[in-house]
């Protein structure tokens, strides 16, 4: 996936879009921690950079997606409560 990507599909998620600013040093950074991978491709005549994710970055992946799916419903409980009015102090 190309940065330009990842930042469409970050923007799907929310109201506002990450700049380039934002998603390039964050892709070099992963890519220097060894969780993706770059390939250098040349499409429609222009030279792009493509990542994927690396077996490191896969695993990451797994436990962050674990850790939120435990993380979440405590969450969700906690802005049921305040939402109703409960003190819990």
């Amino acid at each position: 996936m190309r940065g330009y990507e990842f930042a469409t599909r970050i923007a799907l998620c929310g109201d506002a879009r990450p700049t380039d600013a934002m998603i390039y040093p964050m892709l070099k950074e992963l890519e220097s921690g060894g969780y993706v991978e770059l390939e250098l491709a040349v499409i429609n005549g222009r030279n792009r950079k493509i990542y994927s994710l690396s077996e490191l970055g896969h695993q990451a992946y797994i436990a962050s997606a674990q850790a939120w799916t435990n993380v979440l419903p405590q969450l969700e409980t906690a802005v049921a409560v305040k939402e109703a009015g409960v003190d819990t102090a």
